[in-house]
């Protein structure tokens, strides 16, 4: 698995990675790390500390002294390109979007119809 792929997946699972100077640490819901997922981060543990050191672009991967564009520094010591930004933005809204999508919600019908007809009265009273 390609470092990028696998600090995705991380995220992706509410797994928290971080360099802490040669060192990786982590926070991680209850059993969220398995032994493949523990393995692969030992044998990627190079890779994800320049990730996680702003060294290489989250995003595409590169070296962040390899293009001239401003560099975006994150929360979590990761960076991006400039011209990374916009993609990596989107692809974490959508994220977040299909997680506050609840199953049982979109399972029912009725559900979304009532919640749309009450967004059309919510836009109408604000006008």
């Amino acid at each position: 698995m390609a470092p990028l792929d696998l600090l995705r997946r991380l995220t992706a699972n509410g797994i928290e990675l971080r360099a802490r100077g040669a060192e990786l640490s982590f926070k991680a819901p209850a059993g969220a790390l398995d032994a493949v997922t523990v393995e692969s981060i030992r044998q990627l543990k190079p890779d994800l500390l320049r990730l996680l050191d702003g060294s290489t672009c989250r995003w595409c991967g590169l070296p962040m002294a390899r293009r001239g564009t401003p560099a975006v520094s994150l929360a979590d010591g990761t960076s991006l390109h400039g011209e990374c930004r916009t993609d990596f933005d989107i692809d974490r809204i959508e994220r977040a979007a299909k997680r506050g999508l609840s199953s049982t919600l979109t399972a029912d019908p009725a559900e979304v119809v009532v919640r749309g007809e009450l967004d059309a009265i919510e836009r109408e009273f604000s006008r």
